[in-house]
């Protein structure tokens, strides 16, 4: 798990393999789901409560968040890097 206290990215995306798997969930299992998933990228909520069986879906989700963030934050490390070096000439 990234360290969300450094830094995290402004958003999250739901890519269209995950999307295409949540539109299987009936509306309230979707819904639970976005809004855990919502609550884990704003919030940190790390063990939503949810109903039977949409862990799996969850798990998905936030797999996706963290991966993500890190690209982010590795992005930003890079960007600052590259400024750095600009600012030595």
């Amino acid at each position: 798990m990234i360290d969300k206290a450094v830094k995290h990215a402004p958003g999250f995306m739901l890519y269209d393999d995950t999307s295409r798997a949540l539109l299987s969930l009936s509306n309230e299992g979707l819904g639970e789901v976005i809004r855990a998933a919502i609550n884990y990228k704003l919030e940190f909520e790390d063990t939503p409560t949810l109903t039977s069986g949409l862990e799996f879906p969850f798990q998905i989700v936030k797999g996706a968040i963290d991966r993500d963030g890190e690209k982010y934050i590795k992005r930003c490390e890079q960007n600052a890097a590259n400024r750095a070096k600009s600012n030595d000439c």
